[in-house]
């Protein structure tokens, strides 16, 4: 195939973007929304933080640092006053199990209310989050190989 049969035949494929520039392009926004939602994610868990003190709250937000996008999760406190030593660390917070063990443990309606707004933004962040993330690896390593592929001796790539 010559060039121009190259770019036609990738054109078939209805990529995301036109060709190396516009991918190397998409990935720098990729990167930059990347990073805007990481900012996002931790000024969520501040603000978070700040209304319900962390850890002594019945329940406090966490990043975990062992996924690639950081998701952040529901944590039952380890507080002793609320009983929840024997619980499991983790938890979905918008199950019957999770609402019931805050409404056992004297917590007001208006303050799992607004656990649940939290909530809300803490799921399309971390969608957002990974969905970005996973794009983001496979620019990375889409003009990684294409760069590899230009290398290549002019006989060869043709």
């Amino acid at each position: 195939m010559n060039h121009i049969e190259m770019n036609l035949w990738r054109e078939s494929l209805e990529l995301p973007f036109s060709g190396i520039k516009d991918a190397k392009s998409r990935a720098r926004k990729f990167e930059s929304r990347y990073e805007r939602l990481n900012n996002e994610a931790r000024e969520l868990i501040d603000k978070f933080n700040a209304n319900f003190k962390g850890k002594t709250s019945p329940v406090y937000l966490h990043r975990a640092s062992n996924t690639s996008a950081k998701i952040m999760k529901w944590r039952l406190s380890a507080a002793k006053i609320y009983g929840f030593s024997d619980k499991a660390k983790s938890y979905a917070l918008l199950t019957d199990d999770v609402l019931n063990l805050l409404r056992a443990s004297d917590i007001s309606e208006d303050t799992i209310h607004l656990m649940v707004e939290y909530d809300f933004k803490r799921i399309n962040l971390n969608y957002a989050l990974s969905f970005v993330y996973a794009e983001l690896k496979r620019l990375d390593a889409f003009i990684l190989e294409f760069e590899a592929w230009r290398k290549l001796p002019h006989h060869l790539s043709n």
